[in-house]
């Protein structure tokens, strides 16, 4: 009997039928390699390379599968009805690529969303049992720019009507790595979900009874429902989680997050209810997101850093479009730290909010610009109210005062490193006044007050030239004069020693030092300088100057070279920003300096 079956069974009328109606049915061209019949434990029906076209020769298949095994019931089958009890797809790859304005075209021949249901309601009719050995699944949404890729996906699902028009779905499925890119790329995870759900065709809506996600090793309770399968899909999806640790959580982080942090210890347990709605059909946001998360004994430390950041509780809500944000517990070091924030509109974010408390800011430095964080380290006491949008920083308010002790600097725009420095400051709003600020480097100390304008603005802004931060204090210092060494010009290879004290009042734009107007006085001594444009070095300098924005009186100024000495007193004019040692002043452009003395 078996050899008979397999010498009369029509297997190329049947795989010409498969071919019409399954095309007819999805509405995009269907191709089977080969077809065949095996009795062996059961009827089955088996087709090989099942290909689905694109929605047309340009895009890739829409699905393929190596092998598709068609269980048959023997009963019914006696007497001329053909019903399957089981189907196994065995390495099926599945290519969705959807317009989030257009659909995914599924919709069928007739372009038909209920037609689709239709077609779907009638598939689960006749399928009790799914199963998929190593398949694939590939999602892109061209709107959006998010992309999804399962690979190592296996399921098994069992398939009944819990009413006549309504199906009970139940399964698990498992994927070995999932990948999601969105903006960012995620890191690869492994997934499981089990799952209860049922599907009434008749509103094309299925919903989930009950759920449970495991991804990696976090565990959530899964809920929802989602509408519009076969055409627009949209989707209402609740995600709860309980205990979650901050470190399960941090490892989820795209790769550049990750870096950051991977030299701090992270700890703390998150609970979370999350809803997540997407709608393909959106023209504006597609995901929506909305719930809160409570974060409990959390801290954070690092060890270049002695003291741990540490919350005892930590509560985040958030909507579509807003996040509060409040702390409670909170200690750096055993010293409080306290807060809480709320930020508005995050296509243009508005940002409300208290902070205060102390802490080592080394702790900080994922969080700063690179330029400032990497360098930057020392006890900050600081008690801030901020309000207004981060983005247009002209409009950002902060207020409030600032200490920093114990600090270093280092940056490549500074001459020579801060080994320490000492800054106490108030904000107010856009303007900084600077209490005091003492600075001490290899070659010296500076003494600073004053006040600073649009200086917060123009630090944290990416397109720094549309500020003109604007100083006006007083600049007091006694340092030697080999620390302005490199910011000599490299024309001549100058080299310059000798000790400086000045007391100055300036006034000007800190971004361009040529226009900052000094007043006050300069003090010279045991100077020399060396340069290949002068005659001969300079072997010794004295001088004593009276500063101005437009002249320089040289009260005395004595100066021995190699065959001769100079002693002078007298008035310099348009000495800035001319004899400035910077490399930024284009002195071609500019008046020469003028000299008149007896």
């Amino acid at each position: 009997m078996y050899l008979g079956v397999q010498l009369f069974f029509p297997a190329e009328k049947v795989r010409e039928i498969a071919e019409r109606e399954g095309t007819a049915a999805i509405g995009h061209e269907v191709t089977i390699g080969s077809v065949g019949l095996s009795l062996l434990g059961g009827p089955t029906l088996w087709l090989d390379s099942l290909r689905i076209a694109g929605s047309d020769s340009s895009q890739p298949a829409l699905a393929t599968c190596r092998r598709v095994e068609v269980g048959i019931r023997f009963w019914p089958l006696l007497v001329g009805k053909v019903l399957p009890n089981h189907v196994l797809l065995t390495r099926p790859v599945v290519t969705l690529a959807v317009d989030s304005l257009a659909g995914s075209g599924l919709s069928g021949s007739s372009g038909n969303d209920t037609s689709a249901a239709e077609s779907s309601a009638n598939m689960l009719a006749l399928l009790p049992a799914l199963e998929v050995r190593d398949g694939s699944f590939r999602y892109l949404d061209t709107n959006g720019h998010t992309q999804i890729v399962a690979e190592g996906l296996n399921l098994a699902t069992e398939i009944s009507r819990a009413k006549p028009e309504v199906f009970h779905l139940s399964g698990k499925v498992t994927v070995d790595t999932l990948r999601v890119t969105s903006g960012l790329s995620y890191p690869a995870v492994a997934t499981t979900l089990d799952w209860q759900l049922t599907y009434d065709p008749t509103i094309d809506r299925a919903t989930i009874e009950s759920g449970r996600l495991r991804i990696n090793d976090m565990q959530f309770v899964l809920g929802g429902a989602a509408s519009g399968l076969t055409g627009k899909p949209s989707l209402r999806l609740s995600l709860n989680a309980d205990r979650i640790t901050a470190r399960q959580l941090l490892s989820l982080l795209p790769a550049r997050n990750r870096d950051m942090l991977h030299e701090y210890d992270v700890s703390g347990e998150v609970t979370s209810h999350v809803t997540v709605e997407y709608a393909s059909a959106s023209k504006t946001q597609s995901v929506r997101y909305s719930g809160s998360a409570e974060v409990n004994d959390f801290a954070m430390s690092t060890p270049a850093v002695d003291g741990r950041l540490k919350v005892t509780r930590a509560l985040i809500d958030f909507q579509p479009d807003t996040v509060r944000i409040s702390l409670e517990g909170g200690t750096f070091a055993q010293r409080p730290i306290k807060g809480h924030l709320i930020v508005t509109s995050f296509d243009h974010p508005t940002v409300n909010g208290e902070l205060g408390g102390s802490l080592d800011m080394r702790i900080l430095r994922p969080f700063l610009p690179a330029d400032v964080g990497e360098g930057l380290s020392g006890l900050m006491s600081f008690s801030l109210a901020v309000s207004g949008r981060p983005e247009d920083f002209r409009t950002l308010q902060v207020s409030g005062p600032v200490t920093i002790t114990q600090g270093s600097f280092t940056s490549p725009q500074l001459p020579e490193p801060i080994d320490a420095f000492e800054l106490d400051l108030h904000l107010d709003d856009n303007l900084v006044r600077v209490n005091d600020l003492s600075a001490k480097f290899k070659d010296g100390t500076v003494h600073f007050t004053g006040r600073l304008d649009q200086l917060l603005p123009y630090l944290l802004a990416e397109k720094k030239e549309q500020y003109a931060p604007q100083v006006d204090g007083r600049l007091s210092g006694d340092f030697n004069l080999a620390a302005v060494q490199p910011l000599l010009p490299s024309t001549g290879q100058p080299t310059i020693r000798g000790k400086v004290k000045l007391d100055l009042r300036l006034d000007g734009m800190l971004n361009q030092p040529a226009t900052i107007r000094p007043r006050g006085r300069v003090r010279i001594t045991e100077a020399a300088y060396n340069d290949s444009l002068l005659p001969e070095p300079i072997r010794k300098l004295e001088a004593d100057l009276r500063i101005f924005p437009d002249s320089v009186v040289v009260n005395t100024m004595k100066a021995e070279f190699a065959s001769s000495d100079i002693a002078l007193t007298g008035r310099l004019f348009n000495p800035f920003p001319y004899l400035l040692p910077l490399t930024t002043v284009h002195r071609d452009r500019l008046k020469r300096p003028e000299l008149f003395f007896t």
